[in-house]
């Protein structure tokens, strides 16, 4: 199964719920369903990123408060995201254990045809 995580008004989120339209999904919107610190925190791990790496620069949160933002330890962080879905990059995809951050076409492709099979 194919879990679409996205935010309802981010255009990389929009098209990502069209590349999967025709896929069986389970959709998330973080607006409705926001991100724990712990499902943060394990994204990180998972992709092999810092939570830092996770923040959307184009956030008007991440514009306000960004030295404040890299000064925080990786728990401070997540749970200042779990709290503000904006800060977080997206769409997120998961799928068998593994995650794409990001709009990525060909590995969505990739999954579209893997879950047709």
């Amino acid at each position: 199964m194919i879990e679409v995580i996205y935010h309802p008004t981010c255009s990389k989120s929009k098209k990502t719920r069209e590349i999967f339209a025709n896929t069986e999904t389970v959709e998330r919107n973080l607006e409705e369903n926001m991100l724990t610190a712990a499902e943060i925190l394990e994204i990180s791990r998972t992709l092999g990123l810092t939570v830092q790496d996770l923040l959307r620069p184009n956030s008007p949160v991440y514009q306000e408060r960004k030295d404040e933002l890299y000064a925080m330890d990786e728990q401070s962080l997540a749970e200042l995201i779990a709290t503000e879905p904006t800060l977080v990059k997206r769409p997120i995809v998961k799928h068998d254990g593994n995650l794409i951050l990001g709009l990525d076409e060909e590995k969505f492709a990739a999954l579209t045809r893997a879950d047709r099979a």
